[in-house]
Formats: C-alpha cells, structure tokens, sequence
C-alpha cells in the first residue's frame, strides 16, 4: 500500500509518496496503534510528518481505545479523534481500501491518502498521476495509439483561431487558486484545445485576441502573451513565463498582444521566488513545467499535452486531469442516476442483482420464500442463505415507503457481512442500493430519501456520495426533500445531535454522524443562496429558498440553545449575549 501526501511543501511535483509494506489500510493503523512515541513512528513510518495524523494515535493512547478490528471500526475511530481542520463530512472519506483526509495548518490546504495496491489496481486511472513519485512525467508516446482517452467533463472546451487540424491538446495547471475558491487546492480548471496538437499550439496562442482568453487561468494568459513569431516549440515561451512570474507578469496578461516582442527578461526581480529552480520538459507531445513559485509554499505545475500523449498514457492523463479538479482522487465514484436516468438505473440494477445472485437459487422451488421476504431476510441463517433471496427481497423494498421495509434489507446485509462479499456481489449491491435511493429521492418511488438514507449506512458507511449529489441537485423535488428533511430533524439535531427517528439510530454511527454534520454545517445552503443570487429569476427559487429557510430556523435554534447554555453557566446573572457566547 501507499501514502501519498499532497502539499505543497513537497517538491517540484508538490506531493510526498511512500510505499508501506502492510496488506491494508486497517494493517498500518493497527500496528501503530499501541506505538509509545507517535510523532517518531509516523515521522520513520512515513518519512514525513504528516500533518494532524499523530492525533489519532495519541487519542489511542490517551482514551485507551480499543485496537480496531475492521475498517468500520477504524473509520469511526478516525471519525471521532483524527484532528482535520477541515469541514465534515467531506474531509474524512474511506472505504476500506483508500483512506482519503482532508486539512489545512493554517497556510494552505492539505490532503493525505492511505491506498492500498487491490483499490489501485481497480482503479488506475484515478491513482496514476498521484503515485507518480518523481519529476518530470513519461515522454515517449505510441507510434499511433489507439484513440482511448476520453476527460469527458473534467475539462472545460476552447476553440481557439486557427485550431482547425487534427487531434486535441490539454492544458492543466496544478496551482493556488485560492483567491478565487478560497480553497489552496482547488485548481484553475483544465481547458481543451481541440483542433490542434502540441507542435502548433504556440502558433494558435499567438492568434488568439486577448478578449478571447480573459476567463483562462492566468498561467495560460501569461503564456499566451509571451508566445513569438517564428518559435515553433513552446519551450521559450515557458521559459520567458518562469522569469516573468511574480516579476511584473500581471502587466502582460492583458496589455500585450501575443506574437509582438516582449523583454526577455523584467525590470525587477520576482517576488520571494527562485527562477533558477524551475524545472521545464518540452517534448513533442508533451510539455511541463515544475515552476519555482514561492520560497515557501514551493512549486506550481503547468502541464500541456495532446492525445497522442494522452492516449499514450490514459490513466496518468485521466488521473491528472482529476487531480486538478478535486482534492479527493474517488471523488465521483459511483456518482448517483440523474433524475432523467433514475427509473432505467432501478431497472438494470435489478436486473443486475438478478444475474449475479442467481447461480445461489438452484432450480428447486423449495428453495423460493415460504414467508414475507423481508421476514425471511431477517432469518436468513447464513450468507449463502440470504443470498439465495435477495432477487426476491429487492422486489418489495421498491415498492414499499414504510422505511421500516429498507432497514431490515440492509440490516440483513449488515448482519451477514455484504461488504466483504466478493467484488461482483458488492458491487451489484451497492448499485442497486445507490438506484433505489435515487428513484425515491427524485419521486420514481415513493419515499423519504432522507430516511433511506440513515437506513443505508448499514450498507455504506461513508454516505458522502450520497449527502454530495442531494447537495448539488437541481431537481425541484429532491430539494423540497431536503427542505422537509431538514424540518423533520432540526429539533433533534440541536437538541442531541441525533435524527429525530430512533429506528434510523440502529444505522452504522459513522454514516449517521455524516449526516447530521451536513444537515448541520448547510453547505447545501450556501448554493442555493449563491444560485439564486446569479439567477433571480429562476423557477426552482422557491424550492431553493425553503431550503434556506428551513437551515436559518435551524441554524437560528443552534445559537439560542448555545446563548442560554452560556447564561446558566455564568454565575449571580451575569448574562452575556449570544455574539459572545
């Protein structure tokens, strides 16, 4: 297995990987557990000091917690003691095989992952780029590679003048944005060039007007502008770029057109910077560049590369491309049917349940349910049993609202350990449970989605998949969901932190903590509010304001129930407001 700990304090490629030598995730930890000394273990473990990570070792020892014995029992610790000053849920994701945490020290952003080899080899296109150790990337290229690569929505589309060839070019920039987001590791987002190759991309830039390129990532106008005539690489560009950068570079992004001369080198010299440090690469489908951007925070990548590289080397392209776009490298997995896609995604993945569970049900007619099937579900005696009956189970949890009828199913597969069932029935589970939530969340099924949802955590106990597409959908009745949710456990949660229901409390405690911390925390809030500001006149406004509404009355309880804490607490009545409380 692998950490790799992306900082960028880390190197020409701002990140740090080291391989373990244990089997899984819950090894590592585990054998750390018991360690007397954290910061040295974890300092000669890992050849670094991670930032916060000590933390759980030292509850360990202070708590005297209980050694974990699954990664369920680990994810939860970590829930509880691992220090991430970063918001949860989000911050802390895990799913037995890539440990993914999220934190910052106060400058910048930060992010670790504990990967073990089964979840990189299911998954190399996500865990390419990030396991790559060591300047610069791979060159060399197919003679003609088959046409494999795909980004899909990970980048944004430019046409540019004069791009009307063959092929297309990438331009991703791994660099501090957060002047923008407000977040150090969230990338500008990458661009697609289409119609030209790396060779004639310096020949294209120079003939793009400077309107043309103002929503761009500043790296990329730079490099635009010092593009001259005649230069048919793009390496003096790139060059001329690292010696302009913090040395008056913001002059040029709109002020010069490409293709006219421009000094070789600024007046000044840049700003708590080392040029002589940058790394620079051009090949002829690929060029990249490790520039020197600050004495402390380190470097910033700018990588420019074109299909034939990238179909070269798809998953080192893939996995870059999403390293760029999100600091979590499973961010996406399993991403939940649209609202369109909701009622064929139930249907295939009962389909699906059905094909790979069938070889379990023999021919025997014997063998089919004598009794209730959710009766029979709670009484399976062992796994083979309740996998002999889940095509039958799966059938009247779709057609009932009772969440009654949901907790048993997935409390049977809780109960007979469905997450360490052999990948293809995992699989096949975990589909069917993500289309059922789906169609119930977007009116296919009748429903509550977020009393599914509590009951699924038996299945899933990391539900940030989940919490992540209610949170960004559009869809009117999925919000009026959330807005009804939020009303149904508001109470609740400011009184005990809890869901209001107790038959949602038999849930794994982890997913259930998720759910309360995001119901509670109101990202969801601040899109809505954000969306509404740059579309008045939308007609999903009044879904999206009951969604604000129900949060503030939340939000505005919270404050009262900490306001009259701190004026019990402080003595002969002496009464502090709740600013200060």
């Amino acid at each position: 297995m692998y950490l790799v700990y992306r900082s960028h304090y880390h190197g020409p490629l701002s990140k740090h990987v080291r391989r373990l030598p244990d089997d899984t995730v819950l090894d590592w930890f585990r054998r750390g557990w018991h360690t007397e000394d954290p910061e040295r273990w974890t300092e000669e473990e890992l050849d670094d000091d991670v930032y916060g990570l000590t933390s759980i070792f030292e509850a360990a020892a202070e708590h005297d917690l209980p050694e974990p014995r699954t990664w369920e029992e680990l994810f939860a610790q970590l829930y509880e003691h691992l220090w991430l000053e970063e918001d949860m849920p989000a911050a802390l994701r895990f799913d037995g095989h890539a440990l993914r945490a999220k934190t910052n020290d106060d400058e910048a952003q930060l992010a670790y992952f504990f990967v073990d080899d089964a979840a990189v080899a299911a998954d190399p296109r996500r865990w390419a780029y990030p396991l790559h150790e060591a300047w610069p990337l791979p060159a060399h290229t197919l003679e003609n590679p088959d046409p494999v690569f795909e980004a899909g929505a990970l980048a944004r589309i430019v046409a540019l003048p004069g791009a009307d060839g063959t092929g297309r070019t990438y331009a991703v920039v791994l660099a501090d944005n957060d002047d923008v987001s407000g977040d150090s590791m969230r990338c500008p987002q990458p661009l697609i060039f289409p119609g030209v190759r790396l060779p004639d991309l310096a020949r294209c830039l120079r003939q793009t007007p400077p309107q043309d390129c103002r929503d761009w990532p500043d790296q990329l106008r730079l490099l635009r502008t010092l593009t001259v005539d005649g230069e048919q690489t793009l390496r003096p560009a790139l060059e001329r770029a690292n010696r302009w950068w913090r040395a008056g570079a913001d002059a040029l992004l709109d002020g010069t057109t490409a293709g006219q001369p421009v000094p070789d080198r600024p007046d000044r010299a840049p700003h708590r910077r080392d040029p002589e440090q940058t790394l620079i690469e051009v090949d002829e489908h690929l060029a990249q560049m490790a520039l020197h951007a600050d004495e402390f925070f380190g470097f910033e990548q700018w990588f420019l590369f074109d299909d034939v590289w990238a179909d070269s080397h798809p998953e080192l392209a893939e996995s870059l491309l999403r390293y760029a776009t999100h600091w979590d490298p499973r961010q996406d997995v399993g991403i939940l049917p649209s609202p369109t896609g909701a009622s064929t995604a139930l249907r295939e993945a009962t389909a699906r349940v059905q094909q790979v569970f069938a070889p379990y049900r023999g021919t025997d007619p014997a063998e089919a349910p004598t009794v209730e099937p959710l009766c029979a579900a709670a009484t399976a005696p062992t796994p083979a049993a309740l996998k002999r009956l889940l095509p039958a189970l799966f059938r009247p949890v779709t057609t009932s609202a009772d969440p009654a009828a949901a907790t048993a199913l997935y409390g049977s597969l809780d109960r007979h350990g469905a997450r360490s069932w052999p990948p293809a029935e995992l699989a096949a589970v975990r589909s069917f449970a993500r289309a059922h939530w789906a169609a119930v969340l977007y009116g296919v099924l009748p429903g509550d989605p977020g009393r599914l949802l509590a009951a699924l955590t038996r299945l899933e106990p990391d539900v940030c998949d989940y919490l992540s597409a209610w949170e960004n959908s559009d869809d009117v009745g999925a919000m009026t969901h959330l807005a009804a949710f939020i009303d149904a456990n508001a109470a609740a949660i400011v009184a005990t932190e809890q869901l209001a229901e107790p038959l949602l409390h038999d849930g794994c405690p982890t997913g259930l903590r998720q759910i309360v911390a995001w119901l509670a925390l109101g990202e969801y809030r601040r899109r809505h509010h954000d969306h509404l500001a740059a579309h008045p006149g939308d007609p999903t406004a009044p879904a999206r304001v009951r969604i604000i509404d129900s949060w503030t009355a939340m939000h505005s309880s919270t404050w009262a129930k900490l306001a009259a804490a701190a004026r019990t607490a402080t003595p002969d009545g002496d009464h502090r407001d709740s600013n200060s409380a």
